[in-house]
């Protein structure tokens, strides 16, 4: 029987579907269904007629009370007989079948052609693993059918999971994969429109001096040079390429000055600084225009570690409560201007990391320091994004947890058959220990480009988390939030001369050791230990003893030979190295 306990859970139930589209028609005809048992009218279609209104309601019900496969199920049902004679038990024969045409059509519609499929296929053990094929005993998505019969207690409990998955769930509708689509544009619109602030270039950087070309005689176009500036002559204008403050300044200052050009065929042209005129422009140049997926653009190299940093300060304030799921990656390829363009441009496309596959891009990390991060992007949240609390909406993560509030399948995969347990970011605690999210970190890449050939360096193995397949740069590329702050300290460390020196005389140890095939062992690591103390002298500058510490992963501990010793590996070795080519060969700041 139904009583009131069963009828509460069955409604709760239905009000996880569509209001208007499932639970709405189910209230109104067993609403009716019920009150008509006392009518007299014993014929199952008059009483339809009678109690229900809407034609589309008739006919559902109909459908429901007379399926033979539906009814079959009913120990009380006789085939032979007519349904009529079950009439006092409608509503309950109703009310199972429109739960069972419910879960049926959840299962399967949500589910066919997709890789869920092949999943649920797998999971209930009804796949020929030889002939990589379903064998349908148990389910059947090609014919729409589910052998009830044939499910044991942990099939049950599978599809039990499932169908409060699909539920649960937001498909994408059209209308917010177009949200979603516009807010990605519109992150990577709002980069392009105040590139200039993102990367902070200054104002001067804006102005460039040209002159017009007065020697009719001459119709060069190329390159020429005068001491450490570069110009290009073209249409009969002379513009100064190389960035020189103090010339601009000497112009405003309406100081005089002559520059004797030496042009490529051996000849030289006399120019006058106060002849030059001011153009402003902006230094940058899109390859792409903006779209919801990515931007690829040209800047000045000095300013891409600005660009990084503001770019991610950006990503917080537009994902901040999706962080983890949708990973921001900046890929930076740096060349001389002299080098053909297309070379930077086939670069770019092979760093953009395009793979098949998020799974491949998910790692662990505690859950503490997760939270950590996470509530640092907080401190930039709007009034009006605290009192919606989207927190509750979109932060849910999952990965290996002791407790969780819901349990599902995150990715169908042949070996992968437990759910996670998912978890409000809210409910983790700060001091929360062996336990552990699965996310996807904002990351950023790099490639110097001293030959055209350097670009087949960057390739992903899709196997390892999708890092750098060439050995000396496996660590590329580097999460933002964890090692970006000890690159900016790396230079910090060893911009000023005497630190340069030092860092010159380790760079070619480190190679070295990098190179080698064998690990480290215990020699190695206290010889690397005495050469970092002795050539770098932490105790003599608080920079590159913060540096160190950051670097080796032991701010919070005192910097000594055993704790370098115990550090020190292969792995941050190469990282040194890669800071070492991204501040000096690619950047020439140290």
């Amino acid at each position: 029987d139904i009583d009131n306990n069963l009828e509460s859970k069955i409604k709760k139930f239905l009000n996880l579907y569509d209001k208007d589209g499932i639970y709405k028609p189910f209230e109104e005809i067993y609403k009716k269904l019920k009150e008509g048992n006392k009518n007299k009218n014993k014929n199952i279609l008059n009483i339809l007629e009678n109690i229900l209104e809407e034609k589309k309601y008739i006919d559902l019900a109909k459908r429901l009370l007379t399926d033979n496969e539906l009814l079959k199920h009913y120990k009380f049902f006789n085939a032979q007989q007519d349904i009529d004679e079950a009439i006092d038990h409608l509503y309950k024969i109703f009310t199972i079948n429109y739960i069972l045409f419910q879960i049926h059509n959840t299962l399967l519609e949500r589910s066919i052609g997709d890789r869920w499929e092949e999943f649920i296929y797998k999971a209930l053990e009804d796949w020929d693993k030889q002939n990589k094929k379903p064998l349908k005993n148990k389910i059947d998505f090609e014919n729409r059918k589910i052998n009830w019969e044939k499910l044991d207690e942990n099939d049950i409990e599978f599809l039990a999971t499932i169908l409060l998955q699909f539920l649960l769930r937001k498909n994408p509708s059209p209308a917010r994969i177009r949200r979603i689509w516009e807010s990605t544009q519109e992150f990577f619109k709002e980069i392009e429109e105040k590139l200039l602030d993102v990367a902070n270039i200054p104002d001067d950087r804006r102005s460039r001096l040209y002159w017009e070309w007065e020697n009719e005689d001459i119709n060069y176009e190329g390159e020429a040079v005068y001491n450490n500036l570069e110009f290009w002559i073209e249409k009969k204008k002379c513009y100064l390429i190389t960035y020189d403050p103090e010339l601009i300044e000497k112009k405003l200052k309406g100081e005089n000055k002559e520059l004797t050009l030496k042009l490529e065929n051996g000849e030289t042209v006399n120019l006058e600084l106060q002849k030059a005129e001011i153009e402003y422009y902006k230094p940058y140049m899109s390859i792409i225009d903006p779209t919801p997926i990515s931007w690829q653009f040209i800047i000045p190299a000095e300013y891409v570690p600005n660009l990084i940093k503001n770019t991610q300060t950006l990503y917080d304030e537009y994902f901040k409560y999706v962080y983890g799921k949708l990973p921001l990656h900046i890929g930076v390829i740096i060349q001389d201007y002299k080098q053909p363009l297309y070379i930077g441009i086939n670069a770019l496309r092979k760093i953009r990391r395009d793979i098949k596959g998020r799974e491949k891009l998910w790692e662990k990390i505690e859950a503490k320091d997760f939270k950590k991060i996470f509530n640092d992007k907080l401190k930039k949240e709007k009034i009006e994004e605290h009192c919606n609390n989207p927190k509750e909406y979109y932060s849910l993560y999952f990965g290996d947890l002791r407790s969780g509030d819901y349990k599902f399948y995150i990715f169908p995969k042949d070996k992968e058959y437990q759910p996670y347990l998912l978890k409000s970011i809210d409910k983790f605690k700060d001091n929360e220990k062996d336990e552990k999210i699965k996310y996807i970190p904002n990351t950023f890449d790099f490639e110097f480009l001293d030959t055209s050939t350097r670009r087949n360096d960057i390739y992903y193995e899709e196997s390892e988390n999708c890092k750098r397949k060439a050995d000396l740069k496996v660590n590329r590329p580097y999460n933002i939030e964890k090692h970006f702050n000890t690159f900016e300290k790396f230079k910090e460390a060893f911009k000023e001369g005497s630190s340069s020196s030092k860092l010159h005389n380790i760079i070619n140890i480190f190679y070295e050791k990098a190179s080698a095939e064998e690990e480290l062992d215990d020699g190695t690591k206290k010889f690397l230990a005495s050469v970092i103390i002795n050539t770098l002298e932490p105790e003599k500058s608080e920079k590159v003893k913060t540096f160190i510490q950051s670097w080796l992963d032991f701010e919070d501990k005192n910097l000594t030979h055993q704790e370098i010793e115990k550090s020190i590996s292969k792995e941050k070795i190469k990282m040194f190295i890669d800071m070492f080519e991204f501040w000096h060969k690619a950047l020439k700041e140290v």
